[in-house]
């Protein structure tokens, strides 16, 4: 499990990957950056199962990487971590779904109970989603409320051609899998290539 930690103080951001042992609470790899525009770009590229963020950072606030991000990664789980302990932020950041509100300084046995939790939830997640993913045919998947946001009708249309024929676990797994969609074109231009073997050979 992956964990993503988002703060615009160096200082913060370094002390706070180094005091904790994640691999303690169940992460296997910490990523850091210092602006929500890198965040982005990391949960985009990695597997980002749990996100800490600060709130107030320059060109772009943690809400406005929590409002994109469950949009586009609803899985995800956010915990903030700031110095507002102004009822206003800790309302918006409820409106974004956050799984935790702390505030700085922080407190390590505090910070460490509430990612204990939240890899745990993000765990029963995971068993329910391939639960009640991995019976489901490709079509439905694709059409389902929880790819509206990136499977465009024609990303849905390549999918279907991409998946058709496969069995529906491992479709089920390549959809959840934004990040797999490389290897997901890679094998249907390997199966266009035997389709055009085999008709070659069958003239």
């Amino acid at each position: 499990m992956n964990l993503l930690l988002v703060d615009d103080e160096a200082f913060a951001l370094e002390a706070l990957e180094h005091a904790i042992n994640w691999k303690s609470l169940g992460i296997d790899q910490v990523f850091t950056c210092g602006n929500i525009k890198t965040a982005r770009q990391i949960c985009q590229e990695s597997d980002i199962q749990i996100m800490i963020c600060d709130i107030e950072m320059p060109n772009g606030t943690g809400l406005d990487l929590a409002k994109w991000l469950s949009e586009n990664y609803p899985d995800l789980l956010i915990l903030f971590l700031t110095c507002h302990s102004d009822f206003s932020f800790a309302k918006e950041a409820i409106s974004c779904r956050a799984f935790a509100y702390l505030l700085k300084p922080f407190d390590i046995e505090e910070i460490s109970q509430a990612v204990k939790e939240a890899v745990q939830q993000s765990r029963n997640r995971q068993k329910l989603n391939r639960s009640l993913f991995a019976s489901q045919p490709p079509e439905r998947l694709l059409a389902s409320e929880h790819f509206c946001n990136w499977s465009a009708v024609p990303i849905r249309t390549a999918m279907l051609t991409i998946f058709s024929g496969m069995p529906p676990e491992t479709a089920s797994f390549l959809i959840r899998m934004p990040t797999m969609f490389p290897v997901c074109f890679t094998l249907a231009r390997f199966r266009l290539k035997i389709r055009i073997l085999a008709c070659s050979l069958t003239v």
